[in-house]
């Protein structure tokens, strides 16, 4: 692979079904004049497995990257840093990339270079590729942008690398590690976010994904939100730490069992 590339698609997987394998060709059949590598970093209990069985497919059209870290925020870190590219687009292991979505994002950062972090639409995709929905982001110059919710798709994303190192990265937060990011880096460090209004990817959602409904993930907001409302003095931030709680404490009290009483 080339040093000092335009771009580095980053993608953290511990299985290899068919759906990684239509996810890393989908980046690598980008149509783009700039210059790109598809770096994966792989880890989990069959790491080894996953690497050969990756070698075979794409040979040297992608960089494997082997960890032993544990946990998503701790392998994205790692592989930044073992990124070339001047910008980083995350993708996830089970999404399609379309086609276009380097040379718009690419052509688009570097023809605005205020903008350290862009974004985009989806089409929403069931397990087995049907569209099924669209997803639209938030405006960016919303007053209220990112305050109550994370509206920023995460594999859409591109951001230019130094600004994210400058940060030192992810933080590990139960799921919700991207929102915790956008947060330092919007109100901290006051990056400018855009959002492109065009589909860059096809998203897969699946029924089973209990993050958003989790009281956890919640309460992890509720404690970032007020850390970077100290350290910003954006002031905004309490009115979405105080809805993150009570989303905690609204599924929390949802998921209790509901105890029948016996007539006499």
């Amino acid at each position: 692979m080339e040093d000092n590339l335009d771009a580095s698609f980053l993608i953290c997987t511990n299985i290899c079904d068919n759906n990684t394998i239509i996810a890393i060709d989908s980046c690598l059949n980008q149509v783009t004049s700039f210059t790109f590598e598809v770096v994966i970093v792989v880890n989990g209990e069959k790491t080894s497995e996953i690497c050969t069985k990756l070698s075979i497919l794409f040979g040297e059209n992608i960089k494997i990257v082997s960890s032993t870290l544990r946990g998503l925020p701790a392998n994205l870190n790692y592989g930044i840093n073992s990124c070339s590219g001047e910008y980083i687009l995350r993708f996830d292991s089970d999404d399609v990339c379309l086609q276009e979505r380097t040379e718009r994002q690419i052509g688009f950062m570097k023809a605005h270079l205020d903008v350290g972090l862009s974004y985009g639409d989806a089409k929403v995709i069931d397990e087995k590729g049907k569209i099924i929905g669209e997803y639209i982001s938030a405006r960016s110059d919303s007053a209220w942008f990112l305050v109550f919710s994370n509206y920023v798709m995460h594999p859409s994303v591109c951001f230019k690398k130094e600004i994210v190192q400058n940060v030192l990265g992810y933080r590990k937060k139960f799921a919700s590690e991207d929102y915790d990011l956008w947060l330092r880096l919007y109100f901290i460090k006051k990056i400018k976010f855009s959002r492109i209004k065009k589909e860059l990817i096809q998203y897969r959602s699946y029924s089973d994904n209990g993050y958003r409904k989790n009281p956890k993930a919640y309460m992890t907001a509720f404690f970032f939100k007020i850390e970077i409302m100290f350290l910003s003095r954006s002031i905004v931030l309490i009115f979405g730490a105080f809805f993150s709680l009570f989303l905690s404490l609204f599924y929390y009290l949802k998921s209790m069992p509901t105890i029948k009483v016996r007539k006499s």
